[in-house]
C-alpha cells in the first residue's frame, strides 16, 4: 500500500469516528453514511465532511428547489457507488422517485443498506435487469445524475433512447482521455436542446473543519481531496432558455 493510501485510509477512519458517519455540511448535511465501501476508498472521508464534489453543490440545491416544487419528480442515478446521490436525493426529496444504477451489485447492497439506515425508500437496479434494460422506454426522469467511469457515450445515447432529450437537467461527470472526448461527443449529442454548462475540478479549504485544524498541512489538504486521476469536471444540461 502507498504511502498516500494509508494516510488516507487513516484520514477516512479518523473523520468517520469523529462524526459516526454523519455528513457535516453540502446539500446532504445530516444523512448518515455507513463505513463500508465497493469502489475503492469511496471518498468517504470527503463525503462526511460535505466538500465531495463540491463544485456542484449550487447545482444540486437549485435541482432539488426545482424539484420541490412540480409532483412526484424521477430521478436516475447512473453510477450510484454507494448510494450518496441516490440517498442524499431521497433525503430531500421524500415525493420523489429516485432510482440508483450501478454495475457492482455489492454497491447496489450498500446503496440499499444506506437508504435503509436513512429512513428512505429508493429503487436499485443493476444494467442486467430487465426493468433498467426498458427503464429509459417507461419513465422520463426529470433529473440524471451520471458518473459511470467512462461509460458516458454509452448510457446517455439520444439515438437510442429520446426522451433523452426530454430531461430536464443531466449532470455528468465526463472522464475525458485523448483518444475518449466525451464532453465533445455529448455536446454535440444535446446541443439542440440543451445548454452546456461546464464545471471544473477546484479547491478545497480544509481549515473549514474544526477537526481538521490540530493536523500537519499535508494532511488537512489530503483529507479534502478527492483523489482525481487529472483534473476533472462536470457537464451540467439545462434546457435552451432556462433561467
Amino acid at each position: 500500500m502507498s504511502l498516500e493510501r494509508a494516510a488516507k485510509e487513516y484520514l477516512n477512519n479518523h473523520i468517520y469516528k469523529r462524526t459516526k458517519g454523519e455528513v457535516q455540511s453540502g446539500p446532504f448535511k445530516g444523512m448518515t453514511i455507513l463505513e463500508e465501501c465497493s469502489w475503492s476508498d469511496g471518498n468517504l472521508g470527503t463525503k462526511i465532511l460535505g466538500c465531495y464534489e463540491q463544485e456542484l453543490h449550487d447545482a444540486i440545491e437549485r435541482e432539488i428547489k426545482r424539484l420541490s416544487e412540480i409532483n412526484d419528480p424521477c430521478i436516475i442515478d447512473y453510477g450510484c457507488s454507494e448510494g450518496y446521490y441516490t440517498v442524499g436525493m431521497a433525503r430531500r426529496l421524500p415525493s420523489a422517485r429516485v432510482i440508483g444504477i450501478d454495475l457492482s451489485r455489492e454497491a447496489l447492497r450498500i446503496t440499499a443498506q444506506n437508504a435503509e439506515c436513512n429512513g428512505v425508500f429508493v429503487e436499485i437496479l443493476h444494467p442486467d435487469d430487465t426493468a433498467c434494460k426498458s427503464l429509459l422506454s417507461d419513465v422520463e426522469p426529470d433529473l440524471i445524475i451520471c458518473d459511470v467511469e467512462g461509460a458516458e457515450m454509452e448510457y446517455l445515447d439520444p439515438d437510442k433512447w429520446p426522451v433523452l432529450k426530454k430531461v430536464h437537467t443531466l449532470i455528468i461527470e465526463c472522464h475525458d482521455r485523448e483518444d475518449h472526448q466525451v464532453t465533445e461527443v455529448l455536446g454535440k449529442r444535446f446541443q439542440d436542446t440543451h445548454e452546456l454548462w461546464l464545471a471544473t475540478e477546484a479547491g478545497r479549504n480544509p481549515n473549514e473543519f474544526q477537526m481538521l485544524q490540530y493536523m500537519p498541512s499535508i494532511m488537512r489538504w489530503l483529507a479534502v481531496s478527492e483523489g482525481r486521476p487529472m483534473m476533472m469536471h462536470w457537464l451540467v444540461l439545462l434546457p435552451k432558455g432556462y433561467k
